[in-house]
Formats: structure tokens, sequence, C-alpha cells
């Protein structure tokens, strides 16, 4: 019985082997068939029926066509349409943001041609030239009237130091109470001789129309006030999400919670994020306020630290603009102008 049982076990064995060679040959015959044809098949030469589409591409630029290879960059795309429709070479101009900041730093690069003008940024002057080609090319120029620039013009020549910082921002608040003071029709105003003019800076002879018949007495004797914030994006008119400020040894600050989304190359720069309801700033959660909240608070701190006196904002770029665009949201931008009598911006200051 047993050997009877092994013996059809054996047989078993053999029809499955048979069985899966037959297969196997099968399915190797198919597989030479094809090869064969494949291999019989004529070579169609794409090239010569001129059909080979493949690593070009047609642009419409400002209403002109343009066919070129589409691994170029878009720098070397818009000079090959310039030069094709012979409009002269497109003029690139460099500005610099935050120069000193290995962070913060970022270069500004406009392109002009045909009259039209497109802007672009980036981490280097390469970088900003080739944005600002990829916005010409995509028929993204900037509106009509003056564009506002920020920062400063990028020059081979080094910017020199002021020697004495306190006197150039005197000089510049003195630009600034001139200019008040002849839109007020009051240019023309003589004053005594004997007038003794309060807390009067000297100024070199060579600098002398700079000095001011008329100061601003107000704000002369104001007392400044550093603020500083970090927005949601990187443009003037997005949402602020922190907000910092000092006067002498008292300062104070305000989380703010977006009603939108934070930009992802912004938060790498502040380390700031937010999870639905919940902010955290380096990855440590951190109690937040409304925007209406936070203005109040630094409403109430410049009238608390003022005793009474004239008050300016000091801040570092358009600061200014986006707290008043923030404030304007929740209707308390009215109130913050009335209780300070300026801003100065110290970009400005550094740049005169």
């Amino acid at each position: 019985m047993t050997l009877s049982c092994t013996l059809s076990d054996l047989m078993l064995k053999c029809f499955q082997i048979l069985l899966h060679l037959k297969r196997m040959i099968y399915f190797q015959t198919i597989y030479r068939s094809k090869r064969d044809e494949m291999a019989s098949a004529p070579v169609v030469d794409r090239a010569s029926d001129g059909d080979d589409d493949d690593g070009m591409e047609v642009m419409v630029i400002n209403g002109r066509t343009l066919s070129v290879k589409a691994n170029l960059s878009s720098k070397s795309k818009l000079n090959i349409y310039s030069q094709n429709y012979k409009l002269g070479k497109p003029e690139y101009k460099i500005r610099v943001l935050d120069e000193n900041h290995t962070v913060l730093r970022k270069f500004i690069s406009t392109v002009d041609l045909e009259g039209k003008t497109s802007l672009g940024t980036g981490t280097s002057k390469k970088r900003a030239e080739v944005a600002a080609s990829r916005k010409y090319c995509n028929n993204i120029f900037l509106g009509g009237g003056k564009s506002l620039l920020l920062g400063k013009e990028v020059s081979t020549s080094k910017a020199k130091v002021p020697s004495n910082k306190k006197l150039k921002m005197e000089r510049f608040l003195e630009k600034k109470r001139a200019a008040a003071a002849a839109a007020a029709g009051e240019a023309d105003h003589e004053t005594p001789e004997d007038t003794v003019l309060p807390d009067e800076v000297p100024v070199p002879e060579s600098d002398a129309s700079l000095t001011l018949a008329v100061p601003d007495v107000s704000l002369t004797l104001a007392m400044p006030l550093e603020f500083d914030l970090e927005r949601s994006g990187g443009a003037d008119d997005t949402e602020i999400i922190q907000l910092g400020y000092a006067f002498g040894e008292k300062s104070g600050g305000s989380f703010i919670l977006p009603r939108g989304k934070i930009d992802p190359f912004c938060a790498k720069v502040h380390k700031i994020k937010v999870l639905g309801n919940t902010m955290k700033r380096e990855n440590v959660e951190v109690k937040t306020e409304t925007m209406f909240e936070a203005g109040m608070k630094f409403i109430k701190f410049i009238k608390d630290v003022s005793s009474g006196r004239s008050v300016y904002l000091v801040c570092h770029g358009n600061d200014m603009k986006t707290l008043l665009n923030n404030m304007a949201t929740v209707g308390i931008d009215k109130e913050i102008v009335e209780n300070i009598v300026g801003c100065i911006n110290s970009l400005e200051v550094m740049n005169e």
C-alpha cells in the first residue's frame, strides 16, 4: 500500500514538472516572435520628416510668437526674443534689501523692454534677473505709473558709513520738518535773530543748506518709540503675525493669529507656524491675540510711556505701511495716528 502511494505521488510530480516546462516553452516562443518582429520593422527617421517637436516650445510674448528650446533659462529666452524681433537688449536693474543680513537679504530685479517692465526677486542677482525675465516671458508686467522699489541699488562702490549717526538723524529730521513747513505755507516765515532754537544741532559749513530756519518744536522734543513686526508673507499688505515694541527699558509685544496662511519661505525666516488655531514659534506654543486686541495694547503702551509728551515711531523698512493697513482692517488706524507725531524709516536714514 505504501509503495503504490509513493509511485502515484512521483507520477503527479512528474506531470507537474512537464506542465511547467510546456508553459516555459510557450512563453519563450511568443517572446522570440515579438523580438524578431521589432528587429525587422523599418526604422523611421523622425527628424527627416520635420515632425520632431521634442525639446521645443512655442511662446507668445507681448503678442509675438517665439519658438525656443524648452530647457533654456527665461533670461536666455528673453534675449532670443529681443534679438529675433530687433528690440534691443533688455535692461536689467538690481536693488537689494537687508544687504548686511545673510538670511533676510533679498535682491529685486526689473527688466525693461518695449516700454514694459517686469519685476522679480531672488536670493542672488542672477536668480532675481531670471525671475524678472520669467515674468516678462509670461506677459506679467508692472502697472502704469511710477512703481515703488524698496532697497538700494547694487553698486560696486562701498557705501560710506557716517561717523556721527546722531547728527545724520538730526539732518534727516530737519529735511522732514522743512518739507512739512513748506507744505503748510510757513516756509516764508522769518525767525527773529534773538530767537533761541531748542536742541539745535551744529551743522558743518558744507552742509549749511540743511539748517532749518523754523524747526518743528514738537518733533524736536518728541520721543522715539521703536517697533518691529513679522508678516505672514513677503508683501507689505500681508497680515501681521507678531508685533514688538520698546521704549527705553520698557517693552511689549503680541503674537497675532492670522486669518490666512503663512508663506512657507517666510516661516523659515521667522520660525512661526500655525496649525489650526495653535501658533508655534520654534516649535514652542505661544499665546495669541486678535489684531484688534494687539492694536489696542500697542496704543495703550504709547499712551503710558508718553506721559503727555509727543511720540514718533521708528521702524525699519515699510513696517509702518503694514501696521496701518492691518489696524485699518479693525478700525483703529486713526486712533494710533492721533497718538503719534510721525514715523521715521531707519532704512531711509541710512541710505541718505
